[in-house]
């Protein structure tokens, strides 16, 4: 939790990142203030993105508004503490998944790879529909190899969450389909 800590601060002052601004904060700033010029996929003509993931995001901002404290610094951050939130919740999951799978040693040396790399670290903590999408599947999987044939509650929080993945960025299809392969030769 405190490297995830240090690189949400840490990446909310360094490595710009324009789909950053153009899938996300910039969508979320608009919802509160207004006047931004949004990029064309979010203009009224095409509408090719869905508004719940920079919904999500403007929480933390609306608060700031509402309390009055709504300054450069802490509303820039506040996106980053909200997407931190979510990449936690992603962090659990793997190693509750690697657990599952792998054993309690395995996970463990899963979840250092995971966390010494570089490239991951800079990105699962931007607010990338991309790191969403990662996080999705990984709480997919956890739930995923606990589906019995009847229909559980484990179906259920696949179908949800799948959903709302797939709301929030329709190409974390791709994540499904060595799932739905293996239940096939399962």
């Amino acid at each position: 939790i405190g490297l995830r800590f240090i690189m949400c601060i840490w990446c909310s002052s360094n490595f710009i990142y324009p789909d950053e601004y153009w899938q996300s904060t910039e969508i979320a700033y608009d919802m509160i203030y207004g006047g931004v010029v949004l990029p064309w996929e979010w203009t009224k003509h095409y509408k090719i993105r869905n508004v719940l993931y920079p919904l999500y995001l403007s929480i933390p901002l609306r608060m700031l508004k509402y309390l009055g404290i709504d300054y450069n610094c802490l509303a820039v951050s506040s996106y980053y503490f909200a997407h931190f939130i979510i990449v936690i919740l992603g962090d659990y999951y793997f190693y509750q998944l690697g657990c599952k799978l792998i054993g309690k040693t395995g996970a463990r040396i899963s979840m250092y790879l995971y966390i010494s790399n570089k490239f991951l670290n800079i990105h699962i903590i931007k607010c990338f529909g991309n790191s969403i999408e990662t996080i999705m599947n990984i709480i997919i999987c956890y739930y995923f190899f606990d589906i019995t044939h009847k229909f559980d509650k484990n179906i259920s929080i696949v179908a949800f969450i799948a959903v709302i993945s797939f709301m929030i960025r329709c190409t974390s299809i791709i994540g499904w389909v060595p799932l739905i392969i293996y239940m096939i030769i399962k």
